[in-house]
């Protein structure tokens, strides 16, 4: 058996890590990725190792040589590794994948779904054990995953800290983490989320981290966890990542799930339907990078309309609104109305807003979801609801 690896790409998350050198050249305890993956591949019977090189492509031949561990190594150059993508990387080695079975390996700890919904089903054939989540949640995770435990934090804003999630990492072997949380919009910092991944790695215990509310949150981007460090550093670690919520692209059907675990990455893989996205979701993928300042400065807007978004919904009687770090705000409906028929009354006036009175944890009591929007959006609802005040 050959090995085919993908490692052409310029690797623009890890942002001032690869402006000299290509991702597979980034050091991790000592070593690069790419040799952390040879020393692993070189321990079975590999007869070749084929690589495809681009960006930066001279250190990895400097660093790698001919060959490693004594298995030969065949370079394979993507001259455009600019503007393709690992398509087409593969594609260049088409002479080489007749020849004998082959493992393909990309530089890489994600993979794909047809958005979020597809990977948290797969994984939840995956995860062992008691799986810890926190009430009220976004129901795919309720409704997936069979051997649950709950928790519902004791105050009427539904938030929590490490230490309430250390307590309930007693019960369980895996917390579902939704961060910032669905529908409370309640928010973890970096500082504290790593804190809590060292004291679940230190009890063998795992984090499945949903970030797809994350770029709305006060720091943005700076807030996730999402880097291949912070991955290789906790292999109890598992990210998920709705592409639709941030970029507002919900038709096209993108997620991404990312671990150091490459063992759950390739059994996950295994699982996930072949052809599962589609071609718009493809090109996208290969051009969201080039608007990433637009982006952030959006997910900016928002968290700024969200703050007087809150203040206003603040002046009526009969809401209570939590605050969140998401791009939505959960308010707590009160008397004359209730979540019905409040939403009814906004239904008539133009405003689609979400009745979340069915969903786990909320008891009866009667809650809606209300989005931020455009300034002058939200201004328009917040007219509209005070004429009900």
């Amino acid at each position: 058996m050959k090995v085919v690896i993908l490692a052409a790409g310029m690797g623009k998350r890890l942002k001032d890590k690869t402006k000299r050198h290509t991702k597979s050249m980034v050091k991790i305890l000592g070593k690069t990725f790419i040799e952390h993956s040879l020393d692993k591949l070189t321990k079975f019977n590999i007869s070749r190792i084929i690589i495809v090189i681009g960006y930066y492509g001279a250190e990895i031949k400097k660093t790698i040589g001919n060959s490693y561990n004594k298995i030969p190594i065949v370079y394979v150059k993507n001259k455009d590794y600019a503007t393709t993508n690992n398509i087409y990387s593969l594609y260049l080695t088409k002479d080489y994948l007749t020849e004998e079975d082959t493992l393909l390996l990309e530089s890489d700890f994600f993979t794909l779904g047809n958005g979020a919904c597809e990977l948290i089903n797969t994984l939840s054939c995956d995860i062992k054990g008691k799986t810890g989540i926190i009430l009220p949640t976004f129901q795919e995770y309720s409704d997936r995953i069979k051997n649950t435990k709950y928790f519902i934090p004791k105050n009427k804003d539904f938030s929590y800290d490490i230490e309430d999630l250390k307590q309930f990492s007693k019960k369980i072997n895996t917390l579902i983490l939704i961060n910032p949380d669905n529908p409370s919009g309640n928010c973890l910092s970096k500082k504290e989320l790593l804190k809590l991944l060292d004291f679940y790695k230190k009890n063998n215990k795992k984090i499945v981290l949903d970030e797809s509310f994350i770029d709305f949150s006060d720091k943005t981007t700076k807030n996730s966890l999402l880097s291949n460090e912070i991955l290789i550093k906790y292999p109890n670690l598992i990210i998920i990542k709705s592409i639709s919520k941030s970029y507002g692209i919900p038709g096209i059907r993108l997620g991404i799930l990312a671990s150091s675990d490459t063992n759950l990455i390739k059994r996950l893989q295994e699982r996930i339907s072949i052809w599962n996205i589609n071609s718009f979701a493809e090109y996208f993928l290969q051009i969201f990078n080039k608007f990433s300042k637009d982006f952030v400065n959006s997910c900016d807007l928002i968290a700024k309309e969200r703050k007087i978004l809150f203040k206003n919904l603040k002046s009526l009687n009969f809401l209570r609104p939590i605050p969140s770090q998401a791009n939505f705000i959960l308010c707590e409906v009160l008397k004359p109305f209730d979540s019905t028929s409040l939403c009814l009354e906004l239904l008539d006036k133009g405003f689609l807003i979400k009745d979340c009175k069915n969903k786990l944890g909320f008891n009866g009591k009667s809650y809606i979801c209300i989005a931020v929007n455009a300034k002058e959006d939200n201004e328009n609802l917040i007219k509209a609801l005070r004429e009900l005040n």
